[in-house]
């Protein structure tokens, strides 16, 4: 599959994206600062709280952050990949959110820590829309991620998360010296030269993360707090993220 002409031409991702703004509190509760760029341009953005009980869209969003219509085409829009293709949600005046697919039926979408969604702006937008996500910051000792084909998936904790730390388990991941038979990661960069797009890596058997495009180098795989990424998995397995700051 070719991720960059599938997915980030797809969602028109030749728009310039701002990066995700860290502002974050430790504790019981924090907060995160993210950009949807104007003119349609989209910014693949984590979910990095938790909660008691079930988060759905309108918990993660509230009613007065997007851009609501009761037409598709006018609203902003959230793309959740479902494993196979994206499930397409806009906001109505009403607060709910619906399916694309199914406008006259607001939508249950749960949100979970870890969880990556593209977020895109209406067409005519001319400015950024800066957003803030909130919610229990997650303090567990550490988060398990089953990882099968291509998923999404983001740093859960609100701190910057180095995939070739010692704070991530790849164990399981599959390893080679050629990146066409090994597991990939994706990671979105609102910066990256040319426009935004993504960092594209992939695990040897050392375990570390190398570029793609340059299979000698050592990857800067940082997944930072806020941001989101696409795996590719061989096979399927199941990692785990330890909690990369200290709860003391």
């Amino acid at each position: 599959m070719n991720l960059k002409r599938g997915i980030a031409v797809g969602l028109c991702c030749a728009a310039t994206v701002a990066s995700a703004q860290e502002v974050v509190t430790l504790g019981t509760f924090g907060f995160q600062k993210v950009d949807i760029p104007p003119a349609g341009g989209v910014n693949l953005v984590g979910f990095n709280f938790t909660s008691d009980t079930p988060v759905y869209l309108e918990d993660v969003f509230g009613t007065n952050q997007l851009t609501q219509s009761n037409l598709p085409t006018l609203a902003d829009k959230v793309y959740i990949w479902n494993g196979t293709s994206y499930d397409i949600y806009f906001q109505k005046a009403d607060g709910s959110f619906y399916d694309v697919n199914s406008p006259s039926t607001p939508a249950t979408t749960e949100i979970v820590s870890g969880m990556a969604m593209f977020l895109q702006s209406r067409s005519s937008a001319s400015a950024t829309n800066t957003i803030t996500l909130s919610g229990a910051v997650l303090m567990t000792d550490s988060e398990t991620n089953a990882i099968d084909g291509l998923i999404t998936f983001s740093n859960p904790y609100p701190t910057p998360l180095d995939l070739n730390g010692t704070n991530v388990d790849w164990s399981g991941a599959t390893k080679s010296s050629l990146p066409t038979l090994a597991d990939k990661t994706y990671i979105w960069n609102p910066q990256k030269a040319g426009g935004a797009g993504y960092d594209s890596f992939f695990i040897k058997s050392d375990g570390k993360w190398y570029e793609v495009d340059s299979p000698s180098t050592l990857g800067q795989a940082v997944m930072p707090s806020g941001g989101g990424a696409f795996y590719s998995a061989k096979n399927a397995f199941t990692n785990e993220i330890i909690r990369p700051f200290s709860a003391d």
